[in-house]
């Protein structure tokens, strides 16, 4: 009975994820996702990051815009980098880009939180949009942000499997850049911190999950999103799985391995929650604005 088992199973056809069958909507994913980039000394320092709707409380409210990255990017004194912080970044969606300065008058126009082990940063995007009207490009929602609830009710944690969009930083000359979708898997949950070092630099403590799959320097701030074992094994299986969810952002590869860290997407949630007061922050029915202690909000920032 196995021997016939076996002989049916591997006389069908592997099916294949293609971009209707992913959990996510793949258009508006690579287009919503940014490269960002600033030059130091001789070489170009290259990161991610992805553009998110803010709703606001009121029917008239336009939502805000923000781009999400990884702390040690814009501030690499802070990740103990040898080089100093940028004041200025270029920032490319598709083929457009545009440069934004990182500073009005001497305070920084990012967002960090206020526990110094998380590797997020928020640059808001109000006061640009204008440049970028008519450029096709999209924003995910913060009510995809997964909820603790979630996380618990449908046991999301090691072995749980992951989709990310990363930019390729080799085809960054391409004139579309639009990014590639990597899988993999939750290798470790922890709320125990992490140390990572940038260069030859000190220790750095960050508080994160590890995950595995593909990941290469440059793609710190791409977001991860779950991938239900329904998508993985293909679309013959019906969806039972939880919504449509981003876990958290890549914060780091590790060299020589094919692991990164993710930063859980609730230290994002609470910034924006922080920084954010008039927010409507509603995920999947529920009301779970934190209170306003999850993040250092910088000078209100202007266009340039």
């Amino acid at each position: 009975m196995l021997a016939i088992l076996l002989a049916v199973a591997f006389s069908v056809p592997p099916q294949q994820t293609t971009p209707s069958s992913l959990p996510v909507d793949a258009e508006v994913v690579k287009k919503s996702l940014v490269f960002l980039t600033y030059e130091h000394d001789d070489f170009e320092v290259v990161g991610t990051g992805f553009l998110i709707s803010i709703p606001m409380s009121g029917d008239l409210a336009h939502p805000h815009v923000a781009i999400v990255t990884s702390r040690h990017f814009v501030d690499p004194q802070w990740a103990g980098c040898s080089w100093s912080n940028p004041s200025a970044l270029t920032v490319r969606i598709g083929i457009w880009q545009d440069s934004f300065t990182l500073e009005w008058n001497g305070q920084r126009t990012w967002l960090a939180h206020t526990d110094d082990k998380v590797d997020v940063a928020i640059i808001p995007f109000d006061g640009r949009l204008g440049r970028i009207i008519n450029r096709d490009v999209k924003a995910l929602p913060v009510s995809d942000f997964s909820t603790k609830q979630e996380i618990e009710r449908f046991h999301l944690g090691i072995g749980t499997n992951i989709i990310s969009a990363i930019l390729i930083p080799d085809l960054f000359d391409m004139n579309r850049n639009y990014p590639a979708f990597t899988f993999g898997k939750v290798s470790s949950v922890s709320d125990d911190t992490g140390k990572l070092r940038c260069g030859t630099g000190p220790l750095k403590d960050r508080l994160s999950w590890i995950i595995a799959g593909k990941f290469v320097p440059g793609n710190s701030g791409s977001p991860v999103f779950l991938m239900p074992l329904e998508f993985a094994l293909g679309p013959a299986l019906q969806f039972n799985s939880p919504r449509n969810m981003i876990l958290g952002l890549v914060s780091g590869n590790v060299e020589g391995a094919d692991f990164a860290e993710m930063v859980p997407i609730k230290y994002v949630f609470q910034v924006i929650a922080k920084y954010y007061p008039d927010a409507d922050l509603s995920r999947e029915g529920n009301k779970d604005k934190p209170p306003s202690k999850g993040g250092v909000p910088a000078q209100e920032p202007k266009a340039h």
